[in-house]
């Protein structure tokens, strides 16, 4: 079984919450200024260390932060990604 890097979990469920608000991962990269196949080796966890400026850009473009990026908690995972998907600002 392979395990997905924590990192890469916790953006795919951000994502996938933004992508429930009508944004596709197409827009998301733009806005995180990426290129679409860069930003799926991201959520896929092919990148198993990303750099704190992607990070941060992805932080960014989601309205969370990089805390919530790298977070081991699932309850907080999904705090986050409801409030993602209703809209609510942190």
């Amino acid at each position: 079984m392979k395990l997905t890097p924590i990192f890469a979990a916790n953006l795919r469920a951000y994502s996938d919450a933004m992508k429930g608000r009508g944004v596709t991962q197409t827009e998301q990269a733009k806005r995180c200024n990426m290129a679409k196949s860069t930003f799926s080796e991201l959520r896929s966890g092919h990148v198993y260390s990303p750099s704190i400026w992607t990070a941060l850009r992805l932080a960014e473009m989601l309205g969370v932060t990089v805390d919530d990026l790298l977070t081991d908690k699932p309850d907080r995972r999904v705090a986050v990604a409801q409030r993602i998907f209703s809209g609510e600002t942190a």
